[in-house]
């Protein structure tokens, strides 16, 4: 197999090995091109579901403070509930030993 090039009037004739080489590499040339393109396709698919996954755990992210900040604002009330009800039993406290004292002195 010779291939022919005619240059200013000139023919050439290419070796068969010539040909082969030139014919080889630009398959490798595809090849590699195709491998290239699969791969940043594939990074692409991976990246975009990230962004999902981030996207998601974002999402739970802000549900999970705004329960927290619930949280929070129920134990914020309980506190000042317990806090009343603490200065409920002092003066209950001081009530019964009031009444326990004129009891002790009655007798």
């Amino acid at each position: 197999m010779n291939a022919e090039k005619i240059k200013d009037g000139e023919v050439v004739k290419l070796p068969k090995w010539f040909c082969i080489t030139i014919i080889t590499g630009g398959v490798s040339m595809v090849s590699f091109a195709l491998t290239m393109m699969s791969r940043e396709a594939v990074e692409s698919e991976e990246l975009k579901r990230h962004d999902r996954v981030i996207t998601s755990h974002s999402e739970t992210l802000t549900r999970h403070s705004e329960a927290i900040g619930a949280i929070k604002t129920d134990l914020a009330v309980i506190r000042t509930r317990q806090e009343g009800t603490d200065g409920v039993l002092e003066r209950i406290e001081v009530q019964q030993t009031k009444i326990l004292d004129k009891l002790s002195d009655n007798d």
